[in-house]
């Protein structure tokens, strides 16, 4: 503060200030402050930018914490990913055992599956479907084998394992080609589908069929061919599944194509067996009328004898010839 001389004491050679001294001015901090304090002193713009630095800080911050929250997010749904991946990865004995657990197939059969399953191809696309990784387009034989006789037995159950196990086995539709031979095996035969889509392109008209299906009965005998290095004589649905646990069969059963707007009959399969049930039987109609569609024939009727076996076959195709309303038709499964 500054005082002017009049507010002083000067008596007895000592300086006081007097009681009733009023200042005149205040000095300005530089007059008053040393340089060293003065300079230590934040000023208003210091005060701006730290405090824009904090809050830049804190922004950066939240974002940071924001982005860890996704990650691990991340992290744990990639972790859920593989554990139902690995929950799904099997092998064909276990998806045999769980099939026969949930009533799909019986002891027999589940002996079948096993002496024709391929575990490791199995495993192996099922890895590489889950890593999204190209797929073999060819299937091992071992897995054709299973996956026909799995079919066969069950269709559900073979649907079932599809949904599963993330459609390792192929569509049924590959599995209908599969069952064509051209050697005469047991199956359906592929020269005679052939013969039909000749005879759809030569002729003007739709090629219109009725398809016939019986049982004869045939002589127990296993007959080994070294050129073939085959035994024969053992039930064969055109899997080409050859194990002791296999009965001798004792029946063949015949599919015939009758041209109801020509004068022609063509056989296109056969299947040694012992017996079939409804259910079987009705996946073979299945599968012939598909591969006639794709031929270009147009299958209109079924014909069979009246075995208990063949009514459970329209049943499990959608018919019923057993109320007084007989339900005598049924959908197509598949088009051309």
């Amino acid at each position: 503060m500054h005082f002017d001389e009049t507010s002083f004491n000067r008596t007895l050679g000592v300086t006081r200030l007097r009681d009733c001294a009023v200042p005149l001015s205040s000095l300005q901090a530089s007059q008053i402050l040393p340089k060293t304090l003065l300079d230590s002193q934040p000023t208003l713009s210091a005060m701006v930018q730290q405090e824009s630095s904090r809050s830049s800080q804190k922004e950066k911050i939240k974002i940071l914490t924001e982005k860890c929250d996704i990650l691990q997010r991340k992290v744990r749904s990639l972790n859920e990913k593989v554990r139902r991946r690995d929950q799904n990865i099997a092998r064909c004995s276990e998806i045999i055992k769980h099939l026969k657990e949930k009533k799909f197939i019986n002891t027999e059969e589940s002996l079948i599956l096993e002496e024709c399953a391929g575990p490791e191809d199995f495993l192996t696309r099922q890895i590489s479907k889950s890593r999204g990784l190209p797929l073999e387009k060819k299937y091992s034989e071992e897995l054709r084998k299973f996956a026909l006789t799995l079919h066969f037995y069950s269709p559900k159950a073979y649907e079932f394992i599809r949904k599963t196990y993330n459609t390792c086995l192929p569509h049924t539709r590959t599995l209908s080609k599969w069952y064509q031979h051209i050697d005469a095996e047991p199956g359906f035969t592929k020269e005679a589908f052939d013969t039909l889509k000749r005879k759809v392109k030569e002729t003007v008209h739709p090629v219109i069929c009725a398809l016939t299906l019986d049982e004869m009965s045939i002589r127990k005998c296993l007959t080994w061919k070294p050129m073939a290095q085959k035994l024969y004589g053992r039930v064969d649905l055109g899997h080409d599944v050859n194990s002791d646990s296999v009965e001798e069969a004792s029946q063949c059963l015949v599919l015939l194509l009758t041209a109801i707007n020509g004068s022609w009959k063509l056989p296109i399969g056969y299947f040694l067996i012992v017996s079939l049930t409804g259910e079987q039987k009705a996946t073979l109609v299945r599968t012939a009328i598909q591969l006639c569609q794709v031929a270009g024939v147009k299958v209109i009727s079924v014909t069979c004898d009246g075995l208990a076996g063949n009514f459970s076959m329209f049943t499990s195709l959608g018919c019923n010839v057993l109320r007084e309303q007989t339900l005598s038709n049924f959908k197509r499964q598949y088009s051309p």
